[in-house]
């Protein structure tokens, strides 16, 4: 009876969870707060790199934004930044060929 409620609470707890959703680069997560240096050292050189306006903490900014390519089956991530802090990362659309975040 016991092992059935263990059982029970583990599937409730699973049904409830997210799965954790990140950009990993050679299996480091980046997220925000992190570096530069950091994204740089782990993924490499961006794809491409832009600026786009992003909306941050209450007024929107020219924020520096590289693009990482993770490839077919994965997403393009963009990691936008301000002073050289990272402040967002999100996917923009599905990846590629292969991948530069392995």
């Amino acid at each position: 009876m016991n092992n059935y409620i263990i059982l029970i609470i583990i599937y409730i707890t699973l049904c409830f969870t997210n799965p954790a959703e990140a950009f990993r680069c050679k299996n480091e997560p980046i997220g925000r707060w992190d570096t530069k240096a950091k994204l740089y050292k782990y993924c490499g050189k961006p794809a491409y790199k832009g600026y786009k306006k992003i909306f941050y903490k209450g007024t929107y900014i020219d924020a520096e934004t590289w693009y990482y390519n993770c490839g077919y089956g994965d997403f393009v991530y963009a990691v936008s930044f301000y002073d050289n802090i990272v402040i967002k990362e999100e996917p923009k659309e599905r990846g590629s060929g292969v991948g530069q975040c392995d």
